[in-house]
């Protein structure tokens, strides 16, 4: 879905909020809200579930990488705000300046010397590679 910049939004009546909560979470970006029982406010839900997600911005390491023993801290500047240690910026609105950090630390020397980590803004086709050889 990312390939295609298809982010899902699942509007799911309230007996089956719970089992989607767990599917949302597996699949970012995407959007979970609750349905009235006759779902007379389906169009309401699209509308605020697809503000949310236009105005968040996440990045995150795609993947689980080849690099053991390493860990990746992020850090962001939400809307000229200070730097927090958080890999997302909720509420944008409109156009803002965000900024992102990457500390990548290895906690054990790797077998193999030469990394790759790629970094990705979800749901966008945006991302960086950091290529880099371990001297331990």
């Amino acid at each position: 879905m990312l390939a295609n910049q298809i982010v899902p939004i699942f509007a799911v009546t309230p007996d089956s909020l719970t089992h989607y909560r767990d599917l949302s979470a597996l699949i970012q970006p995407s959007g979970l809200a609750n349905l009235t029982s006759d779902s007379s406010n389906i169009l309401q839900v699209l509308d605020e579930q697809y503000d949310k997600i236009i105005s968040t911005i996440e990045v995150n390491q795609e993947g689980s990488g080849d690099a053991d023993g390493l860990l990746i801290k992020f850090s962001s500047k939400c809307n000229g705000e200070i730097d927090l240690e958080t890999n997302k910026c909720e509420d944008l609105g409109g156009l803002h300046d965000v900024s992102f950090g990457v500390q990548m630390t290895f906690t054990t020397c790797p077998a193999n010397k030469n990394q790759v980590v790629r970094i990705r803004a979800a749901g966008m086709p945006l991302y960086f590679d950091a290529v880099f050889e371990v001297i331990c």
